[in-house]
């Protein structure tokens, strides 16, 4: 049966990055055979900044002898529209086409040059029409369980306790880098953080009845294609999370002195028709709301959108995961796997629902949309709590700039039933 390293995985799933230029300050040159994360680890570089500087190296396998590779610097991204040569790359989700940056079909056609930028869908599963109905996603907790009875042989109650107790170790090494965020504590304290998970761990194997053991929980990964880990490996994984939030943080107070106007992250997603019943300073009756819902949309989650004669609410500032600090730090974002709870997660933003509560629900919405993505669960959920740490450490400005909104529930803005009982707390599309 084909296994896979988590270490590849976990690149390619954080890191969905343009071509582009890059401008090295800093090079290293392997010697012998060498992974990634014992390179990176050693320059306390991230996976996302490694792959950012290195767009073509193959994380999923042992890296050459003698091969060089960038360790600093950044890539070059157009300002002003321009690109090639001389000019830079395109931002994130847009090509450059005969010297000029743009999304649309006449720059992402034959025309493309993806030396200078690539265009993105911004749904992973492509367009889907407003009549079609997907099917939920599964219950995956179910489906592993029932997977881990057949594969050992046990019983349903006992390969329950084996997959509750597996879940409860990656939780907690989880837990060790997320402690680290919500505790602003520095490089060493995070670090320290994910030793405490590591002896965490040790004691729960040392006390728990359940018959674990990673060989035997990797037989269970394997068995529904996902890679093979390791206590130690996910220590190191812990490790390299803190070096990607010491890289967060340097950015955001890069940028401290930078000020954001109001609902400048939230600008309209679509077209949208002004008259009087779209004032965004008015207060209309929450009734005035009108929505469209489309049940299923994708990946077992609904859309959600304005009906021409509704008053305007605060679903029409949503545009999905436009979160600043990963598009300019690494210049790439997720686009498609996220999108519905990064809905959630601006239209809280819209609503003051209140910071630390907006980016908890965040989070806790990546992960349950994580949970179904059987090969990739274990990394999406480390791309999450990057996701996470992002909006954290570096949102603040954007959630201020949504202070001036009409949030008082007595107004459709944000008062709207569908709003307050749906698109406050479960994920949603809405384009």
């Amino acid at each position: 049966m084909k296994t896979y390293n988590i270490i590849g995985l976990l690149a390619s799933a954080l890191t969905v990055v343009s071509g582009y230029d890059i401008s090295c300050t800093k090079y290293y040159t392997t010697s012998g055979k060498e992974k990634c994360l014992s390179i990176i680890n050693k320059y306390e570089v991230s996976l996302n900044y490694f792959t950012t500087l290195n767009p073509d190296i193959d994380c999923d396998n042992i890296i050459p002898d003698n091969t060089r590779l960038c360790i600093a610097g950044n890539p070059i991204i157009s300002s002003n529209g321009l690109c090639g040569p001389g000019y830079g790359s395109c931002p994130f989700g847009e090509c450059c086409s005969k010297g000029k940056c743009g999304n649309t079909s006449d720059f992402c056609g034959s025309s493309c040059d993806p030396n200078y930028g690539i265009c993105t869908n911004l749904l992973a599963g492509g367009n889907v029409s407003k009549s079609s109905k997907l099917k939920p996603t599964v219950d995956f907790d179910k489906t592993a369980i029932e997977a881990i009875a057949t594969l050992f042989s046990i019983k349903p109650a006992e390969a329950k306790n084996f997959y509750d107790f597996s879940n409860k170790v990656v939780d907690t090494y989880d837990n060790g880098f997320l402690t680290a965020v919500n505790s602003n504590l520095s490089l060493s304290g995070c670090k320290m953080s994910c030793d405490n998970a590591h002896t965490k761990f040790r004691n729960m194997l040392n006390s728990t009845t359940v018959n674990f053991s990673f060989n035997r929980y990797n037989k269970f990964l394997n068995s529904f294609g996902q890679p093979s880990i390791s206590n130690t490996e996910l220590l190191e994984l812990c490790y390299n999370q803190c070096y990607g939030l010491k890289e967060i943080r340097n950015y955001v107070s890069s940028k401290a002195n930078v000020k954001i106007g109001k609902n400048v992250k939230r600008s309209p997603s679509k077209n949208v028709k002004r008259s009087s019943r779209r004032d965004t300073t008015a207060c209309y009756h929450p009734s005035e709301a009108k929505f469209n819902v489309v049940s299923n949309y994708l990946n077992g989650y609904n859309k959600y959108t304005e009906t021409s004669d509704s008053v305007i609410t605060a679903l029409t500032f949503v545009n999905g995961c436009s979160i600043p600090v990963i598009k300019d730090l690494y210049n790439e974002n997720n686009k498609g796997l996220f999108v519905p709870a990064c809905n959630v997660h601006d239209i809280c933003y819209g609503c003051q629902g209140g910071k630390a509560s907006c980016d908890s629900t965040f989070l806790t919405n990546m992960k349950s949309i994580c949970k179904n993505q059987k090969k990739n669960s274990l990394v999406c959920r480390a791309t999450a709590s990057i996701f996470y740490a992002a909006v954290r450490v570096g949102a603040n400005k954007n959630y201020n700039a949504c202070s001036n909104n009409r949030t008082e529930k007595e107004c459709a803005y944000c008062g709207a039933p569908t709003i307050q009982n749906y698109l406050l707390k479960t994920p949603y599309y809405n384009a």
